[in-house]
């Protein structure tokens, strides 16, 4: 198969799978949401909860916002899932003081590692 039937057949598993962009704009929405919790939830009292939040939402909207502009990329995905797992353990790694920090950052590591693993899948699923 040459390489405009390979693209072609891409295409068509991608749109089998879901739109793998439009996956990456909930990350990008959810590292907003990161990068805002700590001054919404009133936990920006605790320094190391407040960093951590904003400069892991940072890092992880950079890595969305590449993995939109390049879907043939399923590292960025894989990156996230990463730093969807540190969201998870980072309250207990940082000793976060504030049960929102806590269940703010569990529950978006949950979900930004689901969806980054749920991109990179997509993107592996094309490539067979």
């Amino acid at each position: 198969m040459g390489k405009e039937g390979e693209y072609m057949y891409e295409r068509q598993v991608t749109r089998a799978y879901g739109n793998e962009e439009g996956i990456s704009w909930i990350n990008i929405l959810l590292a907003i949401w990161l990068i805002i919790s700590p001054f919404v939830l009133t936990f920006s009292i605790f320094p190391r909860a407040m960093w951590n939040n904003v400069i892991t939402g940072i890092v992880i909207g950079i890595i969305a916002m590449l993995r939109t502009s390049m879907p043939q990329h399923p590292s960025w995905s894989w990156s996230n899932v990463i730093l969807g797992i540190w969201l998870i353990i980072s309250p207990f790694v940082l000793g976060f003081f504030s049960q929102a920090a806590l269940w703010n950052n569990v529950i978006l590591g949950i979900i930004i590692g689901l969806v980054s693993w749920g991109n990179a899948m997509t993107k592996a699923h094309a490539a067979i």
